[in-house]
C-alpha cells in the first residue's frame, strides 16, 4: 500500500533486502523509564530495550500475514499505540507497556486504513493519518484514545499525504509531514492543535519528513531524503534556523530520529553500518555533537524509534 510505504519512508526503502538473521526473542516485562520502543521490519514485531541494550524485550507476536510497526509511547509512559495489518488493512491499536492487554482503538472496514498515532500531551487523545487506497491520500485526524470523538484536522485530496502527526508537550502545536503537495515531494509543516494555521517550516528542498519536538517546543528534529536513497537528522527552530547533525555519506541514511526526554540526545535508526544498505541499526547522538553509539540488538532491520519520558 503507497501511504504506508511513505508512513515509514527512509527505513523501508532505505533497507532494501531483508537478508539479516533475525532473534531469540524474551519475554515480556515492564520496560524502564528511558526505554526505546521499536519496529523491526523483517519480524513485522514490535520491542522494547534500554538504551544501553539491556532488557530487550519482544511485545508482539503476530501471525505470518500481521505486521505491527511504528509505535509510540503514551506520556505516562504506560501504553504504547501502534498500527497493526492485517492482510494489508492497517488499523490501530493500543497495549501495556509489558505488550499485555492489547486493544484495539477504533474498528473501520477495510476502506480505510489508520496509522502513525500519536498521543496528545494527557493521553487522553491521538492524532494519526487516515489513509485511502488508490491513491486517495491520507489526511490528519484526531480522536480520544478509546476510538470516539473522531475529528479531521486536515482535507482530503488525492495523493496527497498528510502524515507522521506529533504534538509538542503543551498541545499547543502540530508538527506533520505532507507529501506530493504543490510539486514538493515531502516537507514538514506546524499548525495550531486545533488544525489553523497551517504553514511549512522546511525549505522544499530538504524533502523532509517525520519531525518530532524537542520538549521545550521550540525545536524540532527532521529527517531528509523522503522516499530516496542517502538522508541525514537535522534540526529546525520554528523560525527556520536549522543545523544537521547527523553526516552519514550518501548512498546510506541516518533518520528517523526522536529527542531523549531532555533533548540532549536523539535515537535515530540508520544504515550506515552496512555498505548493501540491507539493515538498520539503532544509534544514540548528542544533539550537541560528540561520538554516536550503536545500541547492541539481536535484530537489525529496525523502522521507527520511540522514546519512553515517564512511567
Amino acid at each position: 500500500m503507497r501511504a504506508r510505504s511513505i508512513l515509514v519512508t527512509g527505513a523501508v526503502a532505505a533497507l532494501g533486502c531483508l537478508t539479516c538473521p533475525a532473534a531469540t526473542m524474551a519475554a515480556p516485562s515492564a520496560p524502564k523509564v528511558g526505554a526505546l520502543a521499536f519496529d523491526d521490519l523483517k519480524t513485522g514485531e514490535i520491542y522494547t530495550v534500554d538504551p544501553d541494550g539491556s532488557h530487550f524485550r519482544r511485545l508482539t507476536h503476530d501471525a505470518p500475514n500481521v505486521i505491527s510497526f511504528l509505535p509510540s509511547w503514551s506520556p505516562d509512559g504506560q501504553r504504547i499505540v501502534f498500527g497493526r495489518s492485517v492482510n494489508g488493512h492497517d488499523q490501530l491499536y493500543t497495549m501495556a507497556a509489558d505488550g499485555t492487554d492489547r486493544r484495539l482503538v477504533r474498528a473501520e472496514p477495510p476502506q480505510f486504513s489508520d496509522d502513525d498515532a500519536h498521543y496528545f500531551p494527557g493521553g487522553k487523545r491521538l492524532i494519526f493519518s487516515r489513509c485511502r487506497p488508490a491513491g486517495a491520500g491520507c489526511r490528519l485526524a484526531v480522536m480520544h484514545s478509546d476510538g470516539t470523538h473522531l475529528r479531521f484536522l486536515t482535507a482530503s485530496r488525492h495523493e496527497v499525504y498528510d502524515i507522521n502527526g506529533t504534538v509538542s508537550r503543551d498541545g499547543t502545536r502540530i508538527a506533520f509531514a505532507r507529501a506530493n503537495a504543490a510539486g514538493v515531494t515531502q516537507q514538514v509543516w506546524v499548525m495550531r492543535g486545533d488544525g489553523t494555521h497551517r504553514h511549512p517550516v522546511t525549505a522544499a528542498t530538504y524533502e523532509a519528513y517525520r519531525p518530532d519536538f524537542a520538549p521545550s517546543g521550540n525545536r524540532l528534529l527532521f529527517s531528509t531524503n523522503c522516499c530516496r536513497l542517502g538522508g541525514n537528522v537535522w534540526v529546525t527552530t520554528l523560525g527556520g534556523r536549522v543545523r544537521r547533525i547527523t553526516h552519514t555519506a550518501y548512498p546510506l541514511f541516518s533518520g528517523p530520529a526522536v529527542f531523549s526526554p531532555n533533548a540532549s540526545r536523539i535515537a535515530l535508526t540508520t544504515n550506515r553500518r552496512y555498505p548493501q544498505r540491507c539493515c538498520g541499526d539503532v544509534f544514540i547522538v548528542p544533539v550537541a555533537g560528540g561520538p554516536a553509539r550503536r545500541v547492541p540488538l539481536p535484530v537489525n532491520h529496525v523502522g521507527t524509534v520511540s522514546w519512553r519520558r515517564a512511567g
